[in-house]
């Protein structure tokens, strides 16, 4: 039994010594064991020196994606969502208001011209929407200012605000203060509820026709913003380069040639 475990290490170890030093070798030359050994462990520490770089830069490189995956993300949200959208949403809030005014402006009159003296007034009130004034958008006009280097857009959302409120007020207080004064006093009206009518309704239909044909271009420009943000994948840091593409500026120069006057004291 004894022989039989010295014979199995013996062959064990001649094993490793040709593996190592093949027999041509150790036949015409003695082995130099603290050599050997000392190769084979630098050997062994580079491969283990580069698998932990490797592990190490690998850990790094997915680090600095995710978070820089992170910060386009913030970028998109800040300047997309908290910017572009916000201000084309208010332009398609504020012309959805007025066009519900002004058709239930339209009907109005047309039930004055129907019923004439007999008009019931306590629907004057009825079917308007509130135009409110008081939310400017300050945060997300600063934003869009600081994306495109221009307060342009900022101004004509200034003044559209004001058009859109002014050809609300037409539907929703101006014809029904009218009316409810020509049914309290007809003898001192001196025109018919015909000829009223007309004239109103042509009076708010030149000013819808106003505020909603002249915004159609601020609409359309904020629209193409939107289509081109999300494609640039920048940093905080790179924000401003958004306003040197080629397409931004052509944004910026048919925003200027729509709306001249207000386009003169555009501050970049």
């Amino acid at each position: 039994m004894k022989t039989t475990i010295s014979g199995a290490i013996c062959l064990f170890l001649g094993g490793c010594v040709n593996t190592i030093c093949p027999p041509s070798t150790t036949a015409n030359h003695a082995i130099d064991w603290p050599t050997l050994f000392a190769t084979e462990g630098v050997k062994s520490a580079f491969g283990l020196s580069t698998l932990v770089i490797g592990l190490v830069v690998g850990a790094w490189f997915g680090s600095y994606t995710f978070y820089r995956q992170k910060e386009y993300e913030l970028v998109k949200q800040r300047y997309l969502e908290g910017g572009v959208d916000v201000i084309a949403g208010a332009f398609a809030s504020m012309s959805g208001l007025v066009a519900q005014n002004y058709a239930r402006g339209l009907r109005m009159l047309q039930s004055f011209r129907e019923h004439k003296a007999d008009f019931p007034v306590s629907d004057l009130e009825l079917g308007f929407l509130l135009f409110d004034s008081s939310n400017m958008q300050d945060v997300a006009l600063f934003r869009l200012r600081l994306l495109l280097g221009s307060n342009l857009f900022e101004h004509v959302f200034q003044v559209a605000m004001s058009d859109f409120e002014s050809a609300s007020n037409v539907a929703s207080v101006e014809i029904p203060q009218a009316i409810r004064r020509i049914v309290a006093k007809p003898d001192l009206v001196k025109v018919t509820p015909e000829e009223f009518s007309n004239k109103f309704a042509e009076h708010l239909r030149d000013k819808f026709d106003e505020a909603t044909n002249k915004y159609s271009r601020a609409i359309h420009e904020l629209n193409v913003l939107a289509t081109i943000l999300p494609e640039q994948k920048m940093t905080f840091k790179q924000v401003e380069q958004f306003r040197k593409h080629k397409e931004v500026k052509g944004v910026l120069e048919r925003m200027r040639a729509a709306y001249p006057d207000l386009a003169a004291n555009e501050k970049q």
